[in-house]
């Protein structure tokens, strides 16, 4: 009975859940990130995050809303530029130069003689804007202008020992670094990712080809799987008709849903493997660009893993919504792991969090899908019975974007 009553001290060590959520026009977000070792005598808070945290049990949540300003720094139009072109360095991709797209992030060390901002720097600046051969970009943090709930889960407390000085760290600062943001559209305005060859991939040759060796293991890290499946837990309903596209040996859906789950991929031995699945498709959407199903079939769709293979994504998308019943469910994630010979030249080109963006245009773009939402999940522990495990210290991140078809 102590051990649950444990109360969160100024000499405490926690591990702490970090939900940190915002809407942009488009959708709702939720930045998920966990945090092992805050030392609450050393690290940094906000003053009111503080107070208040300070006396809280284990397990115990508390929610914070912030104004613009408070966590990221508040919007300024000092930041917002008219740029030259001689102020670009040039921005390589696969080893070609290309030109700065309207709507897309690059790392703030491309700009020159722009007072601040040195070739180091990796802050992104975006670009919002084109005329009389100047750019405009926006140097403002991608989430200067939002207002920003913060729910913090306290999950286990304990006595740190003698304090001997430390690196402190600023965990606001952790949550909102590096990509929150950058999903969201610049002002409404469709961003414009690449033109068609950004689908093109190294390996052109047939995809049955390369898919025909099965491949019996997961393609992200348990942990990283479970946190999968607690997100599509919040979107599933129970004796569901899930199609698994795209699939292979796992499914990661909530197994205790009696799921009537089909899946649907290009390697027979790993969908028999797949234990979750009740029947199976053998079919390549690369080729083919069409779903075998009838209109509304299923309840929900998932695709997990495998958007950044498709050639024609957009299509793909026309076809899941043909399929899905109204109100049903679409849910698209992906890590930063993949096959490089399939994986499409664009994917390699955006940051993590602009491709949530890029999967949110496809269901925009469609035009039937509403309720729209992403999350991402980073810095849980990989799991120490990982093969990765001392090589590498996190579970790999997880990115969702998840959408509910119309009813009309």
């Amino acid at each position: 009975m102590d051990i649950l009553m444990k109360k969160l001290e100024s000499s405490s060590l926690a591990s702490m859940e970090f939900a940190l959520n915002w809407q942009s026009a488009e959708a709702k977000h939720s930045e998920l990130y966990y945090a092992s070792n805050v030392n609450m005598w050393r690290d940094i808070f906000p003053a009111e995050v503080e107070k208040k945290i300070l006396g809280a049990r284990e397990n115990e949540t508390l929610t914070f809303v912030f104004n613009p300003g408070v966590v990221v720094p508040e919007f300024s139009p000092a930041k917002v530029l008219d740029l030259s072109p001689g102020q670009f360095s040039s921005i390589l991709v696969s080893g070609h130069k290309t030109a700065p797209r309207f709507g897309r992030f690059y790392p703030a060390g491309l700009l020159r003689n722009v007072p601040g901002v040195f070739p180091q720097s990796l802050n992104p600046f975006r670009v919002i804007g084109f005329g009389d051969a100047r750019t405009q970009v926006d140097l403002n943090h991608p989430l200067s202008r939002q207002i920003l709930e913060l729910k913090i889960q306290v999950t286990s407390i304990r006595q740190s020992s003698v304090e001997r000085g430390g690196r402190c760290t600023d965990w606001l600062e952790e949550v909102t670094h590096n990509g929150p943001g950058m999903q969201a559209r610049a002002n409404g305005q469709k961003t414009v990712f690449a033109n068609r060859q950004g689908y093109d991939r190294q390996d052109e040759d047939a995809d049955s080809w390369f898919y025909s060796v099965p491949r019996l293991v997961g393609h992200v890290d348990t942990q990283a799987s479970s946190m999968l499946c607690s997100i599509y837990s919040r979107f599933m309903h129970r004796k569901d008709r899930v199609l698994d596209l795209m699939s292979s040996v796992q499914s990661h859906l909530p197994e205790n849903y009696d799921l009537a789950i089909t899946g649907l991929g290009l390697n027979k031995a790993e969908l028999k493997k797949n234990h979750a699945l009740k029947s199976h498709v053998v079919h390549d959407l690369n080729l083919t660009g069409q779903l075998p199903f009838n209109n509304n079939s299923f309840d929900s769709v998932v695709c997990s893993l495998s958007i950044e293979y498709l050639t024609n994504p957009r299509g793909i998308i026309n076809e899941i919504s043909r399929i899905l019943v109204p109100g049903g469910r679409v849910l698209i994630s992906f890590s930063n792991r993949w096959f490089p010979p399939k994986v499409t030249k664009l994917w390699l080109e955006i940051h993590d969090f602009e491709r949530m963006g890029l999967v949110l245009d496809y269901l925009l773009d469609n035009g039937r899908f509403s309720e729209l939402n992403t999350f991402s999940a980073r810095n849980w522990p990989r799991p120490a019975n990982d093969r990765y495990a001392g090589k590498i210290a996190t579970s790999d991140p997880i990115f969702v974007v998840a959408g509910t078809q119309k009813l009309q």
